[in-house]
């Protein structure tokens, strides 16, 4: 678990759960979403093996969904 002022930064903003990876990664992640537009609908940072399809018609709740988005690859999301 890394320490320090990301750490901090991350739990200011609400998402605790980012201080678990490093920040390598997460700006990985950014990049692929934000700057690949793979994923681009989805609104916060997920792990780039996952799919997600038709973001503003599924419903995500709770913060452990978001953290298993984040952790875990090879989940597809799609709307029915």
């Amino acid at each position: 678990m890394s320490f320090g002022f990301f750490s901090k930064m991350y739990q200011t903003f609400g998402q605790p759960y980012y201080s678990s990876l490093k920040f390598r990664q997460i700006v990985w992640y950014w990049f692929m979403q934000r700057v690949i537009a793979f994923n681009k609908d989805v609104p916060f940072i997920i792990n780039n093996g996952n799919k997600v399809s038709g973001y503003k018609n599924i419903l995500i709740l709770g913060e452990s969904a978001k953290k298993s988005l984040l952790f875990s690859s090879g989940i597809y999301l799609l709307p029915q």
